[in-house]
């Protein structure tokens, strides 16, 4: 028994923190690290010998994030410097459609595309004063939640892509699998934002109708462009056939040309023989940094912050500070899940959970994932926490609990105090306000989230079969 609750320890450290102390990512992910140093103290575990193996096995996974965040967060902020989100938001509002199917399109289509290509929430910079325009701000609010829906594939799919690397599996065949677990949670959120945007009842198999075009397309692009494609493809579906339906849209501006930009060069970068030129490994984890779209985030970032070259300075200087806190975040996470499993902290726990009946392996590996997605408010940090255990309960299947919880880790987050609070603060709500907003999120983690991840487990396990 003491065993069991010592594997519950970084989990249990990690939630007290952010639920009672309120404590942000980093002090949070510190903590869950001073818990597990001393859980495996207490179990006699070797905390040194464990991490000889373990501390070098996180920087090099660390490599991954830190590829992605740094010219991100750097693209990012020239992004949210120049017009290009007022262009694009003002592109989509124009057209001549219904507000509940507009807000549909604008939260699954061009949300999923911007979130994808650059992550880091700015598609919410997009989303919530386009929506504001239409509907009352609290309502607005509310169906931004859903903007971050596709967190597997924001920031090029990284977290897909870090989920692979730390089971040692293809990250394309986790990503297809992760499409499916991932597609009545896109399906559902239609219908939701549809209904939350004012559409009838009626009209709601409409909204589910544009999720599942999401999920198609995103599925389609996993298994053929690969996961740092999947998003951006697949909310550009969404957006171009609605550009089509709506019939006076006319064609995107002009000025949207960094996009075009991004897209072809992800495309063209991810399929160049370039990633096997720097292989680091150490004992067995082994990374490619190269075949992340870092290099385009930061081409597309210079070529952005040579229009205006007298805010550039400023611009990466403010980007690189933002990127400390999610950086240093990431690596304690990784160091703490890498420690937990090297030292066998895990063990008793998946061993216990291992008795659960074979069809509730997944679910349980997906619900997990969600935990720890929502604790730690991102998806990268919910694989790097737990990951191991979801794995351990069913070795023979690793695909299936790899993407049940990448799935999991990624929409849990999704409903995240963090996000919650940045939804709050860009649409300038009051106490009480932001207050509804964080039950909204968890209203939404528990009663659409969980019960559609747990159905595209399902769909997902019988056709992994």
């Amino acid at each position: 028994m003491l065993e069991i609750l010592a594997a519950l320890a970084p989990l249990a450290a990690i939630a007290i923190a952010v639920l009672v102390g309120r404590a942000s990512p980093l002090p949070a992910a510190a903590i869950g690290l001073a818990a597990t140093v001393a859980a495996i103290a207490l179990t006699g575990g070797s905390v040194l010998g464990s991490a000889v193996t373990a501390v070098p096995q996180a920087l090099l996974i660390w490599l991954l994030p830190a590829a992605v965040i740094l010219p991100g967060l750097v693209l990012a902020e020239a992004i949210a410097r120049s017009p290009l989100s007022q262009d694009l938001s003002g592109w989509v509002g124009t057209w001549p459609i219904a507000t509940p199917l507009w807000a549909t399109v604008l939260v699954l289509g061009a949300a999923p595309m911007l979130e994808a290509a650059t992550g880091f929430g700015l598609c919410l910079v997009l989303v919530l004063p386009a929506l504001a325009a239409r509907l009352p701000v609290l309502a607005a609010a509310r169906i931004g939640v859903f903007a971050m829906a596709t967190m597997p594939w924001g920031t090029a799919g990284l977290a897909t892509i870090v989920a692979a690397v730390l089971a040692g599996l293809d990250a394309d065949a986790v990503a297809r699998v992760t499409a499916v677990v991932s597609a009545p949670v896109l399906i559902a959120a239609g219908a939701v934002v549809m209904r939350s945007a004012g559409g009838s009842w009626r009209e709601v198999p409409l909204g589910a109708a544009i999720g599942a075009a999401l999920a198609g397309a995103i599925a389609l692009a996993a298994a053929w462009l690969g996961p740092q494609m999947a998003g951006i493809a697949g909310g550009a579906v969404v957006v171009a056939v609605a550009a089509l339906l709506a019939g006076r849209a006319g064609l995107p501006p002009r000025s949207l040309w960094p996009f075009a930009v991004l897209v072809l060069g992800v495309v063209v970068w991810t399929r160049l023989p370039i990633g096997a030129l720097w292989t680091p490994a150490f004992a067995s984890v082994s990374v490619q940094p190269l075949t992340t779209p870092g290099p385009i985030l930061a081409l597309v970032a210079c070529l952005l912050l040579a229009r205006a070259p007298d805010q550039a300075l400023a611009t990466v200087r403010r980007g690189l500070a933002r990127a400390i806190k999610p950086l240093a975040t990431v690596a304690v996470v990784i160091v703490l899940g890498r420690l937990a499993l090297s030292s066998g902290l895990l063990q008793p726990l998946a061993t216990a959970l291992a008795t659960l009946p074979a069809p509730a392996l997944a679910p349980a590996g997906a619900l997990i994932g969600a935990a720890s997605g929502w604790l730690t408010g991102s998806g990268v940090a919910g694989n790097a926490l737990s990951q191991g255990l979801a794995v351990a309960l069913d070795p023979v299947r690793p695909l299936l609990l790899v993407a049940s919880h990448n799935a999991g880790a990624a929409h849990g987050a999704m409903s995240a105090l963090g996000i919650a609070a940045l939804i709050s603060a860009l649409s300038r709500l009051s106490p009480a306000e932001s207050a509804a907003i964080t039950a909204t999120a968890l209203r939404i983690l528990i009663l659409v989230t969980v019960p559609a991840l747990c159905l595209g487990v399902v769909i997902a396990s019988a056709i992994t079969r």
